[in-house]
């Protein structure tokens, strides 16, 4: 079985053969509908020339039988790949979602992704830039 996570707050269990297409699905519909934050935070890595994938799907395999996809709001590409950014809506402040977010994140850490966590209102404060410019060089 698969354990489908995405950002905004829906899980399923199914089959292998259905979750990719569901996680492809759920990316595709993300895409369309991203927060005034995720299009400004896209708008700014493409200003400085951070080349990142949109509503990304990531699969983790825990153990044979079970996997987890999660879908990023971003990835880093080329030597950032390893770079997951999340923009964080209000409801990543309630207890059950933080609990969430921490697995999620233990997962992602644990196969080697760096996860970064920024605030809609961070990003609009400029600090998604800032982010960004640590990410760069970071890897420089």
């Amino acid at each position: 079985m698969v354990l489908c996570y995405n950002t905004k707050k829906e899980t399923a269990t199914m089959g292998t053969k259905y979750a990719y297409e569901w996680g492809r699905e759920k990316a595709r519909e993300n895409r369309k509908k991203q927060t005034p934050a995720e299009i400004r935070f896209k708008e700014d890595a493409d200003e400085m020339g951070f080349k990142v994938s949109v509503q990304k799907q990531i699969v983790i395999t825990i153990n044979p039988r079970e996997k987890h996809i999660y879908i990023a709001d971003f990835r880093g590409k080329n030597q950032y790949k390893k770079h997951i950014i999340e923009i964080d809506g209000e409801y990543h402040n309630t207890p059950e979602q933080m609990e969430k977010d921490a697995i999620r994140t233990k997962h992602l850490e644990t196969r080697g992704y760096i996860v970064h966590r920024i605030s809609n209102s961070d990003v609009f404060e400029g600090k998604g830039k800032e982010l960004i410019k640590e990410i760069i060089d970071s890897e420089a």
